[in-house]
């Protein structure tokens, strides 16, 4: 197989209009990267057909859930990067994949933010027994003591944390005015 000296990148979505913008200055200065966009206007099945057109000859595709006809297509791919948070969920299709074509799977911590506030808020609702507060409070039971409901302090919750996950950057940024 010969590659084609062009890097041409396939969005499998149509992202925003800042995002587009975005990739397009960030790149613009490589002459051999070509960014592919689906047109806005395409319905789903006009969609999937130019998909499935510019997938022939792209070394990198980006998006969630691409289909085994467009990974069949793609006969070029090297590189699928998934945006979102963890790509469990593409594993054996691209294992399978993989017995025949050698395709590198990317989680592109897209979400990273999101997931880091989200793992911070909920550490805190565990570590300050929110909802066994609520419960208490749906039955009248406005102050309890720290027997049912006492908690840690986050300077003890955060020195457990440090490492644990991925987004441990972002996340140990929204522990900072604690």
């Amino acid at each position: 197989m010969v590659l084609s000296k062009k890097i041409k990148i396939l969005f499998l979505w149509h992202p925003n209009s800042a995002l587009k913008k975005y990739l397009q200055k960030g790149t613009a200065h490589l002459s051999q990267v070509e960014l592919l966009f689906p047109p806005e206007e395409l319905s789903k099945e006009q969609r999937k057909q130019w998909l499935l057109k510019k997938a022939k000859d792209v070394r990198i595709a980006i998006g969630w859930r691409p289909t085994d006809e467009l990974l069949a297509t793609a006969a070029q791919l090297q590189l699928f990067i998934n945006p979102g948070a963890g790509v469990q969920h593409q594993i054996e299709r691209f294992k399978k994949l993989n017995k025949t074509q050698n395709v590198t799977l990317v989680n592109g911590h897209g979400n990273a933010y999101f997931t880091a506030q989200h793992t911070v808020t909920l550490l805190l609702t565990l570590s300050n027994k929110v909802a066994l507060h609520h419960q208490l409070l749906q039955k009248g039971q406005w102050r309890t003591g720290d027997k049912e409901g006492g908690f840690d302090t986050l300077a003890r919750l955060y020195s457990r944390l440090v490492g644990l996950w991925s987004s441990q950057p972002i996340g140990t940024s929204f522990f900072v005015g604690f």
